[in-house]
């Protein structure tokens, strides 16, 4: 299957749909799929990644969420902001990112592209994210909305709407 990328994000049904999750809308994900929320990610890696759901997958969940998530900031700059402050922002995070483990960086570059949420073309680093890629940081920043990622229990109304 060829995934090919556009600017914009998914809507989350979309999304659902890409990686073939099953989605009956948001008013059934918040009643009937409660088992969803359980499950998430350890069907994201599995499936995608083949992993295996001991230990703690949604640290894994919450590492590619956010390599994807500084790959989609970078992508929606333009060569006007360089010189802005929320260029130095991402810039800013970005090598706190990166200059961490360069080759954390480098194998996730290599990883995301084998699983088709990446690709790339002459080097790898210049990957960009594929629309499977922002279906799944779409998946993920409604996972977060709804997860404490660190715990994996489910937030609360108050906690969701804050």
């Amino acid at each position: 299957m060829n995934y090919t990328t556009t600017q914009t994000l998914p809507s989350l049904q979309e999304a659902f749909s890409l990686l073939e999750i099953k989605f009956i809308g948001e008013k059934g994900c918040e009643t009937i799929y409660e088992e969803l929320y359980q499950s998430l990610p350890d069907y994201i890696l599995g499936t995608f990644f083949k992993f295996c759901s001991c230990g703690n997958p949604e640290n894994v969940m919450q590492i590619v969420g956010d390599f994807l998530k500084l790959y989609h900031e970078y992508e929606q700059l333009r060569p006007e902001d360089y010189h802005s402050p929320e260029y130095k922002t991402y810039e800013l995070k970005r090598e706190t990112w990166f200059n961490t483990n360069e080759n954390l960086h480098l194998f996730l570059l290599y990883y995301l592209d084998s699983v088709e949420f990446m690709e790339h073309g002459s080097g790898v680093y210049g990957s960009w994210i594929t629309d499977k890629g922002k279906a799944f940081l779409v998946v993920y920043k409604w996972y977060q909305a709804h997860f404490n990622i660190s715990t994996g229990q489910r937030l609360n109304k108050k906690q969701i709407n804050k």
